[in-house]
């Protein structure tokens, strides 16, 4: 009776390792065991699915070796945080493919400190971080063509209102005696056209004939 619970005790184990195993092979996650040393001690099919460089490549170098020159500080700071027996969530970095190209890498540590080793589930986040890079420079071009469109739209009032201002200067001294009703229309224009650079043209205007008309006094007529 203890052969048979013992056989029994043997055959389970050995069909949750096989289910242990199958999971891990199969995972789309990269699933990894890392020493504290810097070294992988096993990595999942996945990681070679995603950065091109066997399993047997990845074990045989440090890890750090892998990560992007950038990275390399904050994934040390992050190794020295996991050291200490905290986990580590989400954190991101680059890691080089065989081909010379780089991933996005998004880590869930977990250390097991008393063995001197960290359980990582980890996720490719390549194409969010292009989504996210395309975004912002989509954002970018947005913002440069408003203050474009900006620009043109107080160039298009200056530029109306000097022609209003140099007309109102033209009148005050040509015929004064019209210059109410055109003013008025000046004016009017102002507020159409909702130009603050307009308005302000027109405001020199009426000021430059003020002192036309102090210096070179000018009989009132009736407007026509």
């Amino acid at each position: 009776e203890k052969q048979a619970c013992l056989e029994a005790d043997i055959v389970a184990r050995q069909l949750a390792e096989a289910e242990r195993d199958r999971l891990f092979n199969m995972s789309l996650d990269l699933l990894c065991v890392q020493g504290f040393d810097g070294h992988l001690k096993q990595a999942n099919p996945a990681w070679a699915r995603a950065l091109g460089w066997s399993v047997e490549e990845l074990l045989n170098r440090p890890l750090i070796g892998f990560v992007h020159p950038e990275d390399q500080a904050a994934t040390l700071q992050s190794g020295s945080v996991l050291a200490s027996g905290k986990s580590v969530v989400e954190f991101e970095n680059r890691c080089r493919c065989k081909n010379g190209s780089y991933r996005w890498l998004s880590w869930n540590s977990f250390p097991l400190v008393e063995h001197q080793m960290i359980f990582c589930v980890v996720r490719d986040v390549t194409e969010r971080k292009q989504a996210e890079a395309e975004k912002a420079r989509m954002q970018e071009h947005l913002l440069e063509s408003h203050k474009l469109e900006t620009l043109g739209t107080l160039a298009g009032g200056i530029t109306l209102g000097v022609a209003l201002a140099l007309t109102t200067i033209w009148i005050a001294v040509d015929a004064p005696a019209r210059w109410s009703t055109l003013a008025l229309g000046a004016l009017l224009a102002c507020t159409a056209i909702e130009s603050h650079a307009a308005a302000l043209a027109l405001g020199v205007a009426l000021a430059a004939r003020a002192l036309l008309i102090r210096r070179w006094p000018q009989p009132h007529t009736a407007i026509e």
